[in-house]
């Protein structure tokens, strides 16, 4: 049995111990969570967003991971993120055995796509203006300036030293003008280590719009120019359909399978030439309409 002061010593050693295994997972930094392909196709009376599920960390692709997310308060949106955008607390000094729980389950550290979501449902009434794709950008700077305040120790930002860190992007469908609406903008950190705001985009998907136009897709677009558009044809006979076609002529459907199909050819043609970061697993489409936002997992 142990006496009182064997037990005071052995408390003090576990407090020490879970003492250092906290710092080692704070000083070690942060864990990058990659790998994205969302498309945005407009119709007539809404408009289609899709993104595939699997997020690439440490080397390992996890699959069934949410990237669209609909804000509760604000209707008729969706917002999303791409680049590295989410950042998870480093593994410390082991690395978990199932790093795909070990994404799901732990509090992040920096998360934007739950900013933008917060950030947009502070005004629940208001219609997306490219005004407030403006503001909210400028928010967004602030937070990480604020993540990189909170843990300088490490220098979270180091790694995007003159680069862009991450696409922000939040997409609404105007009920009383029947218009799809999209509003992004990318957050760089410059050469002296400070978050800045880069290039900001802001589209108005007209009726009279040709919707070859208005097809637009963020994450691995060059993975998609340079190789699924070369090698994937066959797979993207949906999407090819569009063209030729208005807003006006393209109904939901035809919206929802044009955005699978480049998706579903993105896959493919992964598992033939590999992308940078992994882009797979199940595809979710947002339908955004008069009666709101619907969220479905094909």
């Amino acid at each position: 049995m142990c006496s009182p002061s064997g037990i005071l010593l052995l408390m003090l050693q576990l407090q020490f111990a879970l003492g250092t295994a906290l710092l080692t997972t704070f000083c070690q930094g942060q864990v990058f969570s990659r790998g994205t392909l969302v498309a945005v196709v407009p119709a007539n009376g809404g408009i289609v967003v899709a993104a595939d599920t699997r997020t690439t960390v440490a080397q390992t692709d996890c699959d069934g991971n949410a990237k669209l997310f609909v804000p509760k308060l604000r209707k008729n949106t969706v917002v999303f993120q791409t680049g590295e955008g989410l950042q998870l607390p480093s593994f410390g000094a082991r690395q978990p055995v199932d790093i795909c729980a070990y994404i799901r389950s732990t509090p992040p550290l920096l998360d934007i796509a739950n900013f933008l979501v917060q950030q947009v449902d502070a005004k629940p009434k208001q219609v997306l203006t490219e005004t407030e794709i403006q503001e909210i950008a400028a928010h967004c700077v602030s937070k990480v300036i604020e993540f990189a305040h909170k843990y300088e120790s490490v220098h979270p930002l180091n790694r995007y030293l003159g680069q862009n860190m991450f696409r922000a992007a939040i997409v609404s469908y105007d009920v009383k003008h029947e218009t799809g609406l999209l509003g992004s903008f990318i957050l760089l950190v410059d050469s002296m280590g400070a978050p800045a705001l880069g290039k900001v985009e802001w589209h108005e998907f007209l009726k009279t719009d040709k919707t070859s136009d208005d097809l637009n897709y963020f994450g691995e677009t060059e993975y998609v120019e340079q190789s699924v558009y070369r090698l994937g044809q066959r797979f993207l006979t949906p999407y090819k359909a569009l063209f030729g076609k208005t807003v006006r002529h393209t109904s939901l459907s035809d919206a929802t399978s044009a955005a699978l199909s480049l998706i579903t050819a993105t896959e493919e043609i992964a598992k033939i030439v590999k992308p940078p970061s992994g882009i797979g697993g199940p595809i979710d489409v947002a339908t955004l309409t008069k009666t709101g936002a619907a969220l479905e997992r094909h």
